[in-house]
């Protein structure tokens, strides 16, 4: 109910409701850079030697956190005075993608949260969207919420992941993402609406 909570007081939520969803799985494109990296963007070195370099240590501001299958983890952290930055990995990244811009969208009872990074022709889009399934008069909304990274090559879906149990420890952060990139704009794809009735691992 705290997610409700957060996206009525952004202005997010047309119709607070009060009660409480992975694309075909052929690949691990999470894990694997685009087959064109962008060599200022993106980067495979560990951030740090030892110790957990995923997660975003003070003074880096957290926009979006979430544990993974496979005890991997994503997280988007916005260091102070720099570019947000995209880690994906267990202990250490895995891959790295600075830069990111976002946008949002209010929907009936819920609402969307989108961070996109690039690297060369493939877009990893951070997602938390909380979505309105049921219209009966008089009863609960019962929204779908769901949070995670869909994965687009040249404008196709190549793979959906979520969130471990289909949720984000930190869905976006819509606050440190307008201190970080500014006002939102448009969402980027509407393909996360496949995670509405996906499974999670």
């Amino acid at each position: 109910m705290k997610r409700a909570v957060a996206l009525c007081a952004a202005g997010l939520v047309a119709s607070c409701g009060t009660a409480p969803a992975d694309a075909p799985d052929a690949t691990d494109a999470v894990e694997a850079p685009a087959q064109t990296p962008s060599p200022v963007a993106t980067s495979v070195a560990p951030l740090a030697a030892s110790g957990d370099s995923i997660s975003c240590p003070s003074p880096e501001e957290t926009l979006f956190f979430c544990t993974m299958p496979r005890r991997r983890r994503l997280a988007v952290c916005a260091p102070e005075g720099g570019e947000p930055q995209y880690r994906f990995g267990e202990n250490v990244p895995e891959l790295t993608i600075d830069g990111g811009e976002w946008g949002s969208a209010p929907y009936s009872g819920g609402g969307e949260g989108q961070i996109r990074f690039s690297n060369g022709m493939t877009d990893y889009i951070v997602f938390s969207r909380i979505v309105r399934t049921h219209f009966t008069e008089g009863e609960p909304n019962y929204p779908a919420i769901r949070d995670g990274v869909i994965i687009m090559r040249r404008g196709e879906v190549v793979a959906l992941r979520l969130c471990e149990g289909g949720q984000a420890e930190t869905p976006v952060n819509f606050a440190v993402a307008r201190r970080a990139m500014g006002e939102p704009g448009a969402l980027f794809t509407d393909e996360t609406s496949r995670a509405d009735n996906a499974d999670h691992e």
